[in-house]
């Protein structure tokens, strides 16, 4: 395939990193004795001991832009509690603040794989957090499952404690095209930001639209602070150019640049609908005016579904905290879940057990429907949605 050309580099750079990670923050501890202490500390629990996960998240930033990751969180876990915990333990977590910061995340680790009561970490938001901090977990045996790591370098052969429950990007970058497809967008425009998140979905997502029979007529980057995007939009407003033919605009990017060039573009005459990642599945951009309206959003929650454990959760969480869940708050819920069935599975809180259970977790019932998890530790059979803003709300797209 024409994207590996684009995959090497990538996967070169993140060689690399490693090997500077593994002489920065490894070599001072020994994460096999770190392990076996942990091991042993789980097959040596007394009944009356807790189960302590922790969680590892951007919560600053999620309060920004309405992310609900902690509230699921919480939710799962004081539901457990209240029904007995898990394996008649309660569950306690320890939650830690990333600052979406590399060091910070690392740090946080380091200082989890350093308490042998920690079997497992929950969180992160951002791949290049997850992906450098998941060395450090499973060098020293805590299970990690990450519901915001889409990056494909994040699950590697070589690794047994490393879990993700999101659709990694090449997945949703397929699920994107064929939905261009579907609504007949037979000519796009994709635009990218600088990084290897923007870089390696649009490069996914260019691929599979030559095999589908998508033209994309324009293709161009834009830095993560970029204000004016001023070539981008000159080649793109019939204002300033009448060259460029496209039914639709693919943008991919963060919050920050995104809703910005939106705006720009939507200034300059630009009345072609916008697709956007799941990075833009967030609360906050209902709140930035007309210019987002018809913008259509990438999603893995699909809330509207007719799933009795779906429906059952958004009362419920609507219940407790008077709002209902978005995607960050039912892929909390559903990892604390998920994690709690292969403990249960597992008959023990020894990191190694769960994780072999956690391999092998079949038709897994979830609020998300039936998925299951593979040896590799990525997840298969979570959908790919989307949803478009329609007057400062989520309309979901019935594509079929």
């Amino acid at each position: 395939m024409r994207f590996i050309k684009y995959l090497l580099p990538i996967i070169f750079i993140f060689l690399i990193t490693i090997f500077i990670i593994d002489k920065k923050y490894l070599q001072a501890y020994d994460y096999q004795t770190l392990k076996i202490q942990r091991e042993n500390f789980a097959l040596n629990a007394k009944e009356d001991d807790p189960i302590v996960i922790g969680v590892v998240w951007s919560f600053e930033e999620a309060k920004k832009v309405g992310d609900n990751f902690k509230e699921g969180v919480e939710f799962a876990i004081e539901e457990l509690n209240s029904n007995g915990g898990v394996l008649n333990r309660e569950i306690e977590s320890i939650f830690e603040e990333d600052y979406m910061d590399v060091d910070t995340a690392v740090n946080i680790a380091k200082n989890f794989s350093l308490n042998e009561e920690v079997i497992a970490v929950v969180g992160y938001a951002f791949s290049d957090l997850a992906i450098q901090s998941s060395i450090v977990y499973d060098y020293s045996g805590i299970v990690m499952i990450s519901p915001g790591s889409s990056d494909p370098l994040f699950t590697r052969d070589d690794f047994n404690y490393i879990f993700r429950t999101v659709p990694n990007d090449i997945e949703i970058g397929k699920a994107m095209t064929k939905m261009c497809k579907l609504k007949n967008f037979q000519k796009v425009a994709v635009l990218y930001e600088k990084n290897n998140y923007a870089t390696i979905l649009a490069n996914v997502f260019i691929e599979n639209a030559l095999e589908l029979g998508t033209k994309v007529v324009y293709k161009a980057n834009f830095n993560e602070n970029e204000k004016f995007f001023t070539e981008i939009i000159t080649n793109l407003s019939p204002i300033t150019n009448y060259n460029i033919d496209y039914d639709a605009i693919v943008v991919i990017g963060y919050d920050k640049s995104v809703p910005l060039l939106i705006k720009k573009a939507r200034d300059k005459g630009v009345s072609a609908p916008f697709l956007t990642s799941d990075m833009l599945d967030l609360k906050k951009v209902l709140t930035m005016g007309g210019f987002f309206n018809n913008t259509i959003i990438t999603t893995i929650f699909n809330s509207e579904t007719l799933n009795l454990k779906t429906q059952n959760f958004l009362e419920k969480f609507k219940k407790r905290y008077n709002f209902y869940p978005d995607t960050w708050a039912a892929q909390g819920y559903d990892a604390i879940m998920l994690l709690a069935e292969a403990i249960k599975r597992s008959n023990s809180t020894n990191p190694a057990s769960i994780s072999e259970n956690l391999k092998y977790i079949k038709n897994f019932e979830s609020i998300f429907g039936k998925y299951s998890m593979t040896p590799k530790g990525d997840v298969e059979g979570k959908g790919v949605y989307f949803k478009i803003i329609k007057d400062g709300k989520f309309k979901y797209l019935n594509l079929n």
